[in-house]
């Protein structure tokens, strides 16, 4: 890259954003367990 920031993430800065993405995901979807077992 020849920019002046990196866009990459690191590995602490990916799984931070997983967990971020993850818990808004459950908090605007909330999933009823007996539905996620049969499925």
């Amino acid at each position: 890259y020849h920019t002046h920031c990196d866009p990459r993430l690191n590995a602490d800065q990916a799984l931070e954003l997983a967990f971020l993405v993850s818990d808004i995901l459950k908090k605007s979807h909330p999933v009823q367990h007996k539905q996620a077992a049969n499925a």
